[in-house]
């Protein structure tokens, strides 16, 4: 399923974390809202998607549902600005 959906972003995060295999990884982490600050999320994204992404400013998501080993995730495809 296809979803498309406009939100502020709150703030956004690097985190570095070490996968299975020992190797250094970042983690790129946004804090999202919707409806005047309503609805609050946090979204996994990509190092591309995150440098898209400002606080206070509003932008459009594209992502797609799929099922993973641990159930139904969003995966967001695409970020750009409100226009």
């Amino acid at each position: 399923m296809l979803l498309k959906a406009s939100v502020t972003v709150i703030g956004k995060d690097r985190q570095n974390y070490t996968d299975t295999y020992g190797t250094s990884k970042y983690l790129y982490v946004v804090n999202i809202s919707q409806d005047n600050g309503k609805i609050v999320d946090t979204l996994h994204v990509s190092e591309e998607q995150f440098g898209m992404m400002e606080p206070g400013k509003e932008c459009i998501l594209e992502m797609v549902s799929k099922n993973g080993r641990n159930g139904l995730y969003l995966r967001t495809t695409a970020v750009y600005p409100v226009k």
